[in-house]
C-alpha cells in the first residue's frame, strides 16, 4: 500500500483551556493525527494531555507540534521529554524557530542544571513561511499568529499539498486565516466573548467553511451556541476525504 493510499483521520484528546485540567481535570486542547488509525502525530501538549493519550492509544506518538510557549500547549514538555527520554525514546519537537528558542530556554529550564534539551528531544525549528519536513509524506508551515505569547498556526501538508489548518491561539487575523484556508480543512481558536489575544465565536462564523471547525477552549458541549462546529474530547475528523 502507497502512502497516499492510507486514512489520516484527526482525534481530538481534548478542548480545556488554560484551567481546565488544574480546577477541572479536563484535558487542554490537544489532538492526535492517525495513519490508519495508529497515532503518529500529537499537536499541543498541555496539562491532561499525556495520561489522555496513553489511555486512548496506549502510547505518545514519536512526532509532537507545539504552537507556542503558553502552559496549556506546553505545560507537560520537560516531564514527558525526560520520562520519555529516560525510557529510551527522545521524541521530535516540531515549532516555528523562536518557539523552539522560547522552550529550550524557558519551559525546559528546570531541567537545565541536569540535562540540555538537546540531550532530550530531537528539536525540529523552522522559520515562519518556510515548509519543514515532518515524517513520510507530511510537511510543516508556521504561519506567525497574534497573540500575548509569540504563537503560531499551522499548516499540515501532505505531499506538499495542504492538508489541514490549524490557528494555533490568535486573536482574529485575518492574513493568518487566508493561509489556513489553502487547506480544505481549517481548526479556528475561538472563545464566546471578544478577547485582545483570542477571536470571538461571531468573528469566525462569518468566515467558516462547511467541514470547518472551532475549539472553543472550556466551552462544554451542553453550552455551545447554536450552529458553532465545536469541536469535543473523541471527536474524529477524516483528513484528506474526497
Amino acid at each position: 500500500m502507497s502512502r497516499n493510499a492510507e486514512v489520516l483521520s484527526l482525534h481530538v484528546l481534548g478542548s480545556g483551556g488554560s484551567a481546565s485540567h488544574v480546577y477541572d481535570g479536563e484535558c487542554s486542547a490537544s489532538m492526535v493525527i492517525c495513519r490508519d488509525g495508529q497515532p503518529v502525530l500529537l499537536i499541543e501538549l498541555g496539562p491532561g494531555t499525556t495520561h489522555e493519550c496513553l489511555r486512548r492509544f496506549g502510547i505518545l506518538p514519536g512526532h509532537i507540534i507545539i504552537s507556542h510557549n503558553h502552559t496549556d500547549h506546553a505545560g507537560e514538555l520537560p516531564v514527558v521529554l525526560r520520562v520519555e527520554c529516560k525510557a529510551g525514546r527522545r521524541l521530535h519537537i516540531h515549532a516555528e524557530q523562536e518557539v523552539v528558542r522560547r522552550l529550550k530556554t524557558h519551559r525546559m529550564a528546570e531541567h537545565h542544571d541536569i540535562v540540555a534539551p538537546d540531550e532530550l528531544a530531537v528539536w525540529h525549528p523552522v522559520a515562519a513561511g518556510a515548509t519543514g519536513a515532518l515524517f513520510d509524506d507530511l510537511s510543516l508551515e508556521f504561519i506567525r499568529g497574534v497573540h500575548s505569547e509569540y504563537s503560531c498556526g499551522m499548516l499540515l501538508k501532505r505531499d506538499g499539498k495542504p492538508l489541514l489548518g490549524y490557528s494555533g491561539d490568535s486573536a482574529f487575523s485575518e492574513q493568518l486565516y487566508d493561509r489556513l484556508r489553502e487547506a480544505p480543512l481549517v481548526i479556528y481558536d475561538a472563545r464566546p466573548g471578544l478577547s485582545r489575544w483570542h477571536a470571538s465565536f461571531e468573528q469566525v462564523r462569518g468566515i467558516l467553511r462547511p467541514g470547518d471547525a472551532v475549539i472553543g477552549h472550556g466551552v462544554h458541549r451542553e453550552d455551545a451556541p447554536e450552529g458553532m462546529p465545536l469541536l469535543f474530547a473523541g471527536d474524529v475528523l477524516a483528513l484528506g476525504g474526497d
